[in-house]
């Protein structure tokens, strides 16, 4: 017999057999419903969850968000789960590395002691996971209002983040620059606007 516990898992995620197994598990998962599960299983359940989906770190409980192994397998799906992390693993550089690896927008997230990093920075500029819908305004002469502010939103530099050390190194400048991060020049520091290995 399945755990309801770990049915209740299954069936959202399990796509289009989730109906029928719904359908055989409603007994055990209203019997459930009546129950609290162990804090352990609380923790196996929520790592079971975020290994498919590291967003769900958000509905965790404040003690799961302190969890450095819970938070560390949710930044490994979806870097941007750093944002649900407590503060205190938001300094810790191995948690955010693994992050801004698997997104680099997740740099907005970490302590700001970790934006003085070189190493974090780069990894945060090489993990760029699209390139920016410029050609949005490049298609069209005119775009909708909602669109523009959608494209502000997404559409930032990782150097804005930045210590400003940082934005005063070359060869992190030049990163982002030669990865297409937008904006990148516009939040380095001024004197690459005149340089030509950069520009």
């Amino acid at each position: 017999m399945i755990d309801p516990v770990l049915g209740y898992v299954l069936v959202g995620m399990s796509g289009g057999l989730s109906a029928l197994v719904g359908a055989l598990m409603r007994p055990f998962f209203d019997k459930w419903a009546e129950q609290k599960p162990s804090p352990s299983r609380e923790k196996a359940i929520l790592l079971a969850a975020v290994k498919q989906n590291g967003l769900l770190l958000e509905d965790a409980n404040k003690k799961l968000r302190k969890d450095k192994e819970v938070v560390l397998a949710a930044v490994r799906q979806n870097g941007l789960a750093l944002e649900y992390a407590d503060m205190r693993l938001r300094e810790v550089r191995e948690i955010v590395l693994a992050a801004v690896g698997q997104n680099g927008r997740a740099l907005q997230y970490a302590n700001a002691d970790l934006l003085k990093d070189r190493e974090v920075v780069l990894a945060a500029i090489h993990a760029r996971p699209f390139r920016s819908p410029t050609v949005l305004s490049q298609k069209f002469v005119s775009v909708p209002d909602f669109l523009q502010e959608r494209r502000r939103k997404f559409c930032f530099s990782l150097l804005e983040f930045v210590d400003k050390s940082l934005r005063k190194d070359k060869v992190v400048v030049l990163a982002a620059v030669l990865q297409g991060w937008r904006n990148a020049l516009r939040d380095a520091d001024e004197i690459f606007r005149k340089d030509k290995e950069v520009v």
